[in-house]
């Protein structure tokens, strides 16, 4: 099993540490921008920062927004062990791959890993388990992959692999639009008829 440090204790940091605990050893977490006293009540280990949070993982999460890996990892990366599975959460994953690429390129010797995932859904909103997971592979060994995909591949009922955080980025993206082209038509729709879901009380609700 692997011991597992998480960097970034949202919505998706704690829904990440929850679904990954029957699979790994001991989790240790760790926010800046979160009080200690607000993380006490989990049920893991409290890091003070970056070097702790990471001492004795084998794994390391990033779940920041996407405007904050580049600082989150170039704090982090420096003090992980060699061959560590560096990964992420983000919904986009050009950044990950980015400042990954850059601390390595800087040091080369690190022999750091890095697979990143995608739980294509708000936790809060519905269950993550019935959603595509997507798993990323970027530059990685295969046997790095394949720990990835063996840590992360019970999280959801439906997988998609993706052979670099390119295509996986352009997907999303795709659908991202496509589904705002929807929307805007039925708006457009609706107000050029004059008449509103939420004045309209014919309408059960706004997909109506």
């Amino acid at each position: 099993m692997t011991n597992l440090a998480i960097i970034g204790c949202g919505n998706m940091g704690q829904y990440t540490a929850k679904a990954l605990e029957p699979k790994v050893e001991s989790i240790t977490v760790f926010d800046p921008n979160i009080p200690r006293e607000t993380l006490e009540g989990t049920p893991y280990s409290i890091a003070e920062n970056y070097r702790d949070a990471v001492r004795n993982a084998d794994t390391v999460m990033f779940c920041v927004p996407s405007n904050f890996i580049s600082e989150a990892m170039q704090n982090t990366l420096p003090f992980c062990k060699k061959e560590t599975l560096i990964s992420g959460q983000t919904s986009r994953k050009t950044p990950e791959a980015e400042a990954f690429d850059r601390y390595i390129s800087k040091n080369p010797e690190s022999g750091l890993e890095f697979v990143t995932i995608h739980t294509m859904c708000n936790p809060s909103k519905s269950d993550p388990s019935k959603e595509i997971l997507g798993i990323i592979k970027h530059n990685s060994s295969d046997s790095a992959y394949e720990r990835a995909f063996q840590l992360y591949g019970g999280m959801s009922e439906h997988i998609e692999e993706f052979a670099s955080v390119g295509e996986h980025d352009t997907m999303t993206a795709n659908t991202q639009i496509n589904t705002s082209r929807t929307f805007l038509s039925i708006a457009s729709a609706f107000a050029e008829a004059g008449c509103f879901p939420w004045i309209n009380g014919s309408y059960g609700s706004s997909l109506d």
